[in-house]
């Protein structure tokens, strides 16, 4: 049986410790050595410490872990998101660092990890271009893969190089181990390009069973890192599957929430490889160790239970390296401090003399470049919540079965956390009452129906008061109530932003913003209706080819000076330019095919300013075939028909009242922005307008097909839908 079926609770950005202790925790050999081990010093009791107190993690037991044992971090706050291999590795430095027993080794040997360095030696001066050369430790590999097995097969024949310039702690760390206990396999689906990162999505047949040196090894475990953000490989969640080969289930370990499996979540490509999968660290057990890697309940080697299927995976291991982890630093001090290939002289190591090299340590697999430190902004999961049929449930097995079985047990029945559970068993204990009141800390909240129904009708009839005046208002028309009964602001403000007016009510949860000013018929069905048919004749337009163009106004008004500076305290603060505001005009067009015009007038914009725009716009784009101009319905705007008729193009005005649906309005206020960050000071009026026009040209072209692929996506879609805007 797996030795361990605990969660681990995540204290943040703590994923990647809790998958790879997992994978280790129920291995029962490791464990149990570990805990064997004498320590030397603080720092290795911390660990002992760690693995001695499984079955009641606390989060102060990670905590110390890390900061403490293991001096991952200063301070678990500071702490980041890692890659799991490069934990592994340090956990397991850790233990060789802080352990004084000869035994120790022992914990290596169990493994081999493999850890992929790729090499590169750079010629030519400063002034050239310099030319980079990848030398590879393994001769005659190919470092793309299709088949893992027969990859494997590959490297276990390849000849082998070392570099003699090398210090010779380098050289005798390239080391292979004939037949590990353990595998450790990573294969990433990102391939990492400077700043740039893509998903490989390359096939590799993936066996759940393998041999390698001759000795057949068995899937046990996965560590599986996935993402929304498929483009950055800096975000993710680690976690970590589980093989029980006595009873063949499998177990989820996600942080603290323990689950029992369906046996194919491990083999890569049967319902677990989504794109969102970013990278697996895989574990195989050696076939003939595995009731020795194990305790003996976990029965024998399970010869005659599942059988296996080999599934495809979508993966890519670009090459691959053997290595003493331990020495990784000066391997990579060494690749910083290269001689030039051609001083570099390389040795062949024959087959027979493969024997003769010592065992290492342990076991890794990864496919490319170790992935960066991921964001401290994980994005965060569901809390999940003890409900009350759970509480119920826990109440009547505790009355039939009482002391007789363990907290183990009425977790595993409840479907309750076994942390939460023992608290609950505590209170069951006392005889009290488990489940849960009905407000929070048993409060009763001062929002009674008649005050809700008061709230709600007072945000809908008067949507620009504030919470303080609704509060006022409520107050004024319960004048006759005492008054520590009428809510106060605080109430009402959390009940109007909670999802109990929406319970209530059946509508969403208010929030007060900026409001859009509109007319009384601006929702009218009959404006809807004519908002519909002008989208839909501009849909028309579109697909027949023509370019579409969006044509609109704007006003733009800039100070010359800030208000407001800086003086020393005490003190009053002044400036000595007197404060004056200039006012300008702008007339603009954005078109889908990301290209842009402006024209800036002093004052306002008149009907013959705006055809002379409309002239030069036409004459401008001619070139770009037809064009269907989407404008507003003002007066001025009336007067081009001659003018777009005559060029064979299309004008269609938008219903009155929906800004919305022009995508230069999003574009302006992007402009105005742009404004205020870089506009800070001019000489004189013109330069002025200059400056302002600059800003204009620094809109990305991208930036413009973006907008305009929202308005006309989501923005029409809820039009056509019939909702309000």
């Amino acid at each position: 049986m797996l030795g361990h079926k605990i969660g681990i609770r995540n204290l943040g950005n703590t994923c990647f410790a809790a998958s790879v202790l997992q994978l280790m925790l129920n291995i029962t050999k490791f464990n149990k050595t570990l805990q064997q081990l004498e320590y030397k010093d603080e720092e290795g009791k911390q660990i002992l410490k760690f693995f001695s107190h499984t079955e009641n993690f606390q989060k102060e037991d990670l905590e110390a872990l890390l900061v403490t044992g293991m001096k991952f971090v200063e301070n678990i706050n500071q702490i980041e998101q890692k890659d799991a291999h490069e934990f592994l590795l340090k956990f397991l430095e850790s233990i060789n660092e802080h352990c004084r027993d000869p035994n120790c080794s022992d914990l290596y040997n169990l493994f081999l990890i493999e850890k992929q360095i790729i090499t590169y030696y750079s010629n030519g001066t400063d002034e050239e271009e310099n030319i980079s050369n990848e030398k590879f430790i393994f001769e005659n590999v190919s470092p793309e893969i299709g088949d893992l097995q027969k990859h494997i097969n590959s490297i276990a024949e390849a000849p082998h190089v070392l570099i003699s310039d090398a210090p010779e702690r380098i050289s005798q760390s390239i080391r292979i181990i004939k037949s590990p206990s353990v595998l450790l396999f990573m294969i990433r689906r990102v391939e990492i390009d400077g700043d740039n990162a893509q998903r490989n999505t390359t096939p590799v047949k993936y066996s759940p069973e393998i041999m390698y040196h001759g000795k057949q090894y068995r899937l046990y475990g996965v560590i599986n890192h996935n993402t929304n953000q498929i483009t950055d490989p800096q975000w993710g969640h680690y976690i970590t599957h589980c093989y029980e080969f006595a009873t063949s289930k499998v177990y989820t370990f996600n942080d603290s929430l323990v689950i029992e499996d369906q046996p194919n979540v491990l083999y890569i490509g049967q319902g677990n490889m989504t794109p969102q999968t970013l990278a697996y660290i895989v574990a195989y057990i050696s076939q003939d160790e595995i009731d020795s890697l194990f305790s003996a309940s976990e029965g024998s080697n399970n010869q005659n239970g599942i059988q296996y299927v080999a599934p495809e995976v979508n993966s890519c291991i670009q090459q691959v390296n053997f290595l003493d982890s331990r020495q990784e630093d000066a391997l990579e001090t060494f690749i910083r401090n290269a001689p030039n290939p051609e001083s570099t002289q390389a040795t062949r190591i024959a087959s027979q003399d493969l024997n003769d090299l010592s065992t290492p340590i342990i076991l890794s697999f990864p496919e490319s470049t170790s992935p960066t430190e991921e964001s401290a902004s994980q994005e965060k999961r569901a809390y999940q919540k003890t409900t009350n049929d759970a509480r119920r449930l826990l109440t009547k097995l505790y009355q039939v079965n009482g002391d007789k079985k363990t907290p183990l047990e009425y977790s595993a029945e409840s479907g309750i956390k076994l942390g939460n559970c023992k608290k609950l068993l505590y209170q069951l204990k006392k005889g009290e009452s488990i489940e849960i009141k009905q407000y929070k800390r048993g409060r009763k909240s001062k929002i009674t129906p008649h005050f809700a129904q008061l709230i709600h009708d007072e945000l809908e009839e008067h949507s620009t008061e504030s919470l303080r005046e609704v509060a006022r208002q409520i107050a004024l028309q319960n004048d006759s109530t005492s008054n520590d009964q009428i809510p106060s602001y605080s109430s009402i403000y959390r009940y109007a932003t909670s999802h109990r007016i929406a319970d209530d009510f059946g509508c969403n949860v208010y929030s007060f913003k900026v409001a859009s000013i509109r007319g009384p018929s601006s929702n009218a069905e009959s404006n809807k209706d004519l908002r519909i048919e002008r989208i839909k004749l501009l849909n028309h337009y579109i697909t027949e080819g023509f370019v579409w163009s969006a044509v609109d106004e704007v006003s733009i008004e800039i100070g010359t000076i800030r208000r407001r500076a800086w003086s020393q305290k005490g003190e009053k603060a002044f400036i000595n330019v007197k404060p004056q505001a200039y006012r300008c005009s702008a007339i603009a067009s954005i078109s889908n095919n990301g290209m842009s015009y402006c024209l800036l007038v002093p004052g306002t914009v008149n009907g013959e300013l705006f055809q002379a725009f409309m002239k030069y716009l036409i004459n401008s784009l001619q070139k770009q075939g037809n064009i269907v101009f989407w404008m507003d319905n003002a007066k001025i705007h009336s007067r081009i028909e001659n003018i777009v008729q005559k060029g064979n193009h299309v004008a269609i005005y938008n219903a009155a009242y929906s800004p919305e649906l022009n995508p230069i309005e999003l574009i302006f206020g992007h402009w105005k922005s742009i404004i205020k960050r870089e506009v800070k000071d001019w000489s004189n009026e013109m330069d002025l307008y200059q400056k302002i026009a600059n800003c204009f040209n620094h809109i990305d072209p991208t930036e413009i097909r973006k907008v305009m692929t929202h308005v006309s996506t989501k923005v029409f879609a809820k039009v056509l839908n019939r909702e309000n805007i």
